[in-house]
């Protein structure tokens, strides 16, 4: 059968833990100058981490893709259609692909190649301001030693394809710099993709940004539309030639006039220069019908041209000034004031807990 144990049992226990509490707060108390040498330290590491940070600016944009069709497209749709055009009722966007080209290599690199004022209004390229400004250099030296890139700048008509080891290095590490540190990119449910861009400077934030929303335009915007293109420039030289042809029709049928006309006067024509009138006419007629179906052609390629043309709304541009973030210096120095309180607690315990066991050893001996 199971004793109930006794109620002064719990009250024994409670006393003991109040005294030792009571002897644990002592302890803390007389050892407060340890709390003392653990927090100096600690306080002086969160300065220096703290005093290597810098405010930093956030550039945000925005902007939408727009499929819907006017009133008037399906009309010329239909049209396109019976010549045997066929035009899709809207480009192939989604969120998700515009995402990815944003943070694609063929975008960024495009932008890092475009052109900024700096504070002194001197132009100047993304990618060198950049590498100035910016701990490009050594985290390249410490990835390729072999290879020397201190002090070096891009040219600006440098063409990405062209670019050698160094450069690629060089363009490369400032990539993932911007992929990893300070680029934001989100999406919403109605579509809006907003950018967010942070760095310690404001004319870097702005600019980069900016740029980076119409590279993204004018790259997708001529990708989603190059079959058309092509298609409406080989329409365009197909016109030319039939142009061509017309014009020699013609002038053989002209100059066929004016080395008869002497025999049309007199009725002396002979059958066969009668025949070749007939000829040159009926091919001046010809290559005008075709010229005719040829410029249709070529008015509805660049209908469809235009109507496969995407359409990226910008929604807002980043604008100086921007906002500025100043760095948690504070939060650092509540961190430090944490892990001393922290240590310093349990040393005190830990020095209490080996002075009783040392105390009492003697006694169970």
């Amino acid at each position: 059968m199971n004793r109930i144990p006794p109620l002064s049992q719990p009250s024994n226990y409670l006393k003991t833990w109040l005294a030792n509490w009571q002897r644990y707060r002592q302890s803390l108390r007389r050892r407060w100058w340890l709390l003392l040498i653990l927090a100096l330290p600690l306080f002086g590491f969160a300065y220096y981490f703290s005093k290597g940070l810098r405010s930093t600016y956030t550039a945000a944009a925005s902007f939408m893709t727009n499929n819907d069709s006017a009133s008037g497209v399906s009309g010329l749709m239909q049209l396109a259609g019976q010549f045997g055009f066929g035009v899709e009722t809207g480009s192939d966007i989604s969120s998700e692909k515009l995402m990815e080209l944003l943070s694609s290599k063929r975008i960024i690199y495009s932008t890092l190649m475009k052109t900024l004022k700096d504070e002194e209004g001197k132009e100047e390229l993304l990618i060198n301001y950049y590498l100035k400004n910016f701990n490009v250099y050594g985290k390249v030296k410490a990835q390729q030693p072999d290879i020397e890139t201190e002090g070096f700048l891009f040219a600006k008509d440098k063409k990405i394809e062209d670019f050698d080891v160094r450069e690629n290095l060089l363009m490369q590490e400032v990539y993932y710099q911007i992929l990893t540190s300070g680029l934001a990119i989100t999406t919403s449910k109605s579509g809006i993709i907003q950018l967010r861009y942070a760095t310690p400077s404001e004319v870097f934030s702005k600019y980069f940004l900016e740029y980076l929303v119409k590279t993204l335009s004018d790259f997708y915007v001529s990708k989603s539309v190059q079959a058309q293109r092509e298609a409406y420039e080989l329409v365009n030289k197909r016109v030319d030639s039939i142009k061509v042809t017309l014009g020699n029709a013609e002038y053989r049928l002209s100059h066929w006039y004016d080395r008869e006309q002497p025999k049309i006067r007199a009725g002396a024509v002979s059958a066969d220069s009668y025949v070749d009138k007939i000829r040159l006419e009926r091919d001046v007629e010809f290559m005008s019908v075709v010229l005719g179906e040829a410029i249709k052609n070529q008015e509805i390629a660049k209908m469809n041209l235009d109507l496969q043309k995407p359409l990226i709304q910008i929604i807002d541009f980043p604008t100086l000034p921007l906002e500025k973030k100043d760095p948690p210096t504070f939060k650092f120095y509540i961190l430090a004031l944490f892990l001393a309180l922290l240590t310093w607690a349990i040393w005190v315990l830990v020095l209490q807990i080996i002075q009783d066991a040392l105390h009492h050893q003697p006694a169970d001996d």
